[in-house]
């Protein structure tokens, strides 16, 4: 339901936020890989600092591991129980099969629903 209290100017000062959050974000990141790039050079982890003057940079380098899920299927009953154990398994909810489940399953008895984030999309009228 429309409020009376969401004007055209508000719709209008959201669009212009979210623009400009964008553009600040891309402006961030694209800085953020200039300083790193300057400060880390060729190493991959670990903390560095850079002097620019008498301002000190600190970047962290960090290397994220993935594995596939078809991969690990492959090899998962070669691995040794201390390579297991390497694995986190992080269980998610498949939103359109939960969805279709019946009321009485056991599963909807545990699983927490919490309120997302809304999304947004405005379109500005001409006048």
């Amino acid at each position: 339901m429309a409020s009376e209290q969401i004007t055209r100017d508000i719709l209008k000062g959201w669009v212009t936020a979210k623009d400009n959050l964008d553009k600040f974000k891309f402006r961030e990141l694209q800085l953020r890989n200039l300083i790193a790039d300057d400060v880390l050079g060729d190493e991959i982890k670990g903390t560095h600092h850079g002097m620019y003057g008498l301002s000190k940079a600190s970047v962290t380098a960090n290397l994220n591991f993935t594995v596939t899920p078809e991969e690990l299927k492959i090899v998962w009953k070669d691995l040794t129980p201390v390579e297991r154990e390497c694995i986190q398994f992080k269980p998610t909810v498949k939103t359109g099969s939960y969805n279709k489940l019946p009321e009485d399953s056991l599963l909807k008895r545990i699983v927490i629903a919490k309120p997302g984030t809304p999304t947004l999309k405005v379109k500005l009228s001409e006048a």
